[in-house]
């Protein structure tokens, strides 16, 4: 569980350092331009971006490509990072055995 949390840890970091950057080129360069998931992903490593989209229209349905992993590339590359990272820590959170969770103060 602790490489799990490490992981989130890292996906949350990656989430913050692309807000940065894209904060970075609105301030600086007057580009309000939020990078997307798909665009990082295409910048970084266009074969294997290529890769997966043949792949998943192939071997498991061309309409999930379309209708479900593209969306998912629009979507800002900071909430693509962070969200996963934010539910891979909670999912890996350490817990106490024998404690009851504080529902309210009483």
């Amino acid at each position: 569980m602790a490489l799990v949390r490490f992981l989130g840890w890292l996906l949350i970091l990656a989430a913050l350092l692309m807000g940065g950057y894209d904060a970075y080129q609105w301030h600086y360069h007057d580009q309000h331009h939020v990078t997307a998931a798909g665009e990082l992903w295409r910048n970084m490593s266009p074969s294997t971006l290529d890769l997966a989209q043949n792949e998943v229209e192939r071997h498991v349905a061309p309409a999930l490509w379309d209708r479900i992993v593209r969306p998912l590339l629009a979507l800002p590359a900071s909430a693509g990072l962070g969200v996963p990272g934010i539910l891979l820590v909670f999912l890996a959170r350490r817990r106490h055995p024998g404690r009851s969770p504080r529902r309210f103060a009483k």
